[in-house]
């Protein structure tokens, strides 16, 4: 498989950065498989991360691919621990086989919980959020006993969580859902997400909050990207 490494840099006041690598939408089952995606695996192992960020839709839609999924991301490794949310594809194909299998890879499944991430004098919390599809958001997971100047980052499946009103009191917001696009032969025709075509994928800032939408690796619909690559997304936060 072909894909592009993006690089970006937020940011969040820390003391010392953070390296997150963030994957989403492997979509596993219909048109990519655990071994066509070990490559994309590597470079993400490779990028030398912090912690990483799983972003939902890692199976297509069937309870059956999800432990392959699950096994492909199994071989993903950082000293601060590999998080993951789920997507509405995760939902389709049975929300607790996705997530006991991911568990079972030693991935930590945030749904509405938090972890505290500390990397010498830096530390952030880290927040999984539900997918807004199929769940419902606990905003006041992100925010009750937040502290000055600790970052919050959200990791959600759908970027449209960012535009609650309650998104400007979080710093980043990380999410998938979109595919950049993944077929854009003249310009981006279908965005399943609010922001549309004027923020498919990257990094924006909205209002107060940084938001960090990747394109992810897989496909929906039509077996093809065009234009729209596959992607390793490597943040460091500041």
């Amino acid at each position: 498989m072909q894909f592009k490494i993006r690089h970006e840099c937020i940011p969040l006041g820390l003391p010392e950065p953070m390296r997150i690598v963030a994957l989403s939408d492997l979509h596993i089952g219909s048109w990519l498989h655990a071994d066509d995606v070990e490559d994309v695996i590597k470079a993400a192992n490779d990028a030398s991360p912090d912690f990483i960020a799983l972003l939902g839709d890692y199976v297509m839609a069937s309870p059956e691919h999800a432990y392959e999924a699950a096994r492909a991301l199994g071989n993903l490794q950082a000293p601060l621990g590999v998080y993951a949310v789920l997507g509405n594809h995760d939902y389709w194909a049975g929300r607790e086989i996705m997530k006991e299998m991911l568990e079972r890879e030693g991935i930590q499944v945030l749904i509405n919980e938090r972890r505290r991430i500390v990397k010498g004098d830096a530390q952030l919390l880290l927040v999984g959020f539900d997918d807004i599809w199929w769940g419902i958001p606990a905003w006041r997971i992100a925010l009750d006993g937040s502290e000055s100047g600790v970052p919050v980052v959200v990791m959600v499946h759908n970027p449209d969580a960012a535009l609650d009103e309650r998104a400007q009191r979080v710093n980043l917001i990380l999410a998938g859902h979109t595919h950049g696009g993944q077929v854009n032969p003249f310009g981006r025709f279908v965005i399943p997400s609010r922001f549309g075509r004027q923020h498919p994928a990257g990094l924006t800032r909205h209002g107060n909050v940084w938001v960090f939408i990747t394109s992810g690796v897989g496909m929906v619909t039509l077996p093809i990207r065009f234009r729209c690559p596959p992607e390793v997304a490597v943040l460091e936060l500041m």
